[in-house]
């Protein structure tokens, strides 16, 4: 079996490649430092040349984050060595919403999905996550019937709530 290699696309992909990857940061450095702090050409550089195709920008493409010129694909790569590499989420904007978005969610589920292992958990001074492990492994050790429990405490839970918004005061009438 031989593989044919079309020469002219592998000479495109090296010198694009070669101004993306070198030309571009000399010509951003040489504006920095020689030119007092401006870095228009560079950055005019890398807007003209279309994005980079590699496996990190396929990454970002299924967080929906879409790049249509080299200067996003480098900031992107740039993130990624600097904070998704070294696990560093918390210290990146994106990394940040992200997390901030998976905290809302759980707050939103505590709040909305009866809220008997928080409840439990200030009742009796333990972590509602704890109460949540123990239930947990209660649950694969008895089959489930704890189940049932947590059923009946939500049940009675949400009746008294509604109990206490129906009361009706002397000066409600």
């Amino acid at each position: 079996m031989t593989f044919k290699f079309n020469e002219d696309l592998l000479q495109y992909i090296w010198e694009k490649q070669l101004f993306v990857n070198a030309i571009s940061p000399f010509v951003f450095y040489y504006e920095k430092v020689k030119v007092s702090m401006a870095t228009d050409v560079a950055i005019s550089y890398l807007t003209q040349t279309k994005a980079e195709q590699n496996s990190i920008i396929n990454q970002w493409k299924t967080l929906d984050i879409q790049c249509s010129d080299a200067l996003s694909t480098q900031g992107l790569l740039h993130l990624y060595k600097i904070y998704c590499k070294n696990k560093k989420c918390l210290r990146c904007n994106w990394g940040k919403n992200s997390f901030l978005e998976a905290m809302n969610l759980i707050k939103y589920i505590e709040r909305y999905a009866f809220g008997i292992c928080s409840l439990l958990g200030e009742k009796f001074g333990i972590r509602a996550s704890t109460i949540r492990l123990y239930f947990i492994y209660v649950s694969f050790f008895t089959f489930g019937s704890p189940v049932v429990l947590y059923l009946a405490i939500a049940f009675w839970l949400n009746i008294k709530h509604y109990m206490v918004a129906r009361k009706q005061t002397l000066w409600d009438l």
